[in-house]
């Protein structure tokens, strides 16, 4: 906090005091012990209305919907199936994996499964994370085929 800007030589104290404290404990409603007692000071120069425990109880209230709010983001931003970050990089790396598939050499294919191929990429794009998963895996089930088929190569090495 005391990273914050100008502030009184109070609130610079409060601050490197909760600094100490730290930001997660600051957030788990854990105060600097030096808070309150400014508060109080800072409530009978403005003669205020509200008391202190009043004050208290609606800054950890504000922590805790602060807190919650940063908790939400996070879980949104990391697990969303549309939007999130680990739904993102799968889907970078599943279109990374088609286009390696596409661009195979046609021989690595096998002939009666070329078609798959032809992927609209547009579609492919727009498409969801199961079609690009399904995409791969009907792919590299038609190369693990086709090479089981080629001829001249055995299926089972000797011991």
């Amino acid at each position: 906090m005391s990273s914050l800007g100008i502030m009184s030589p109070d609130m610079e104290e409060i601050a490197r005091s909760q600094d100490i404290i730290g930001w997660q404990n600051f957030t788990e409603r854990k105060i600097s012990h030096l808070i309150l007692p400014t508060q109080q000071a800072y409530s009978v120069a403005i003669t205020s209305k509200r008391s202190n425990a009043s004050w208290v109880k609606l800054l950890i209230q504000r922590l805790l919907h602060i807190t919650h709010s940063q908790w939400t983001f996070r879980n949104v931003s990391l697990h969303h199936i549309c939007i999130g970050t680990r739904t993102k990089e799968r889907s970078n790396e599943l279109r990374a994996e088609i286009y390696r598939i596409i661009d195979m050499p046609e021989n690595e294919f096998p002939s009666d499964s070329r078609h798959l191929l032809d992927v609209d990429c547009n579609a492919l794009h727009k498409g969801s994370l199961d079609t690009q998963e399904k995409i791969v895996y009907v792919a590299k089930a038609a190369i693990r085929a086709g090479k089981r088929a080629r001829p001249g190569k055995a299926k089972w090495r000797e011991a």
